[in-house]
């Protein structure tokens, strides 16, 4: 994520420590759905598996733990360290983000004097 602290001993801004807060809450939603999803879907690939074995490779469930974990690690709940080219929800928030501080400028160009820009508040 982009707004992180410059240096250990700083503490975090409390626009940092509010965006830090929506993003997990929106994580948590979007962990919550996947969980919602993938309980009845877990049970349906089970059952299938267990009426119509088959090889390994072509089995439901098995392939619905990994399209589970593979959900996991671009939700990236807590933050963990992610590769440069990793997909994860941290990179959306982060270009819809972007993208609303270029239009927020944009504006204020237009207009100036007119807001505040929500990394100021400190």
């Amino acid at each position: 994520m982009k707004q992180e602290r410059t240096q250990p001993d700083q503490p975090y801004t409390r626009w940092q420590i509010f965006r830090k807060l929506l993003v997990f809450q929106y994580k948590l939603l979007i962990d919550a759905a996947k969980d919602f999803l993938l309980s009845p879907l877990a049970i349906i690939a089970a059952a299938v598996d267990l009426i119509h074995p088959g090889p390994s490779s072509r089995m439901l469930f098995p392939e619905l733990m990994r399209l589970g974990r593979r959900a996991e690690d671009a939700i990236n709940l807590f933050g963990r360290p992610v590769a440069e080219m990793e997909w994860t929800l941290d990179r959306v928030v982060d270009g819809v983000e972007s993208s609303l501080r270029r239009r927020h400028r944009a504006k204020d160009r237009e207009a100036p004097g007119n807001s505040i820009a929500p990394g100021d508040d400190s």
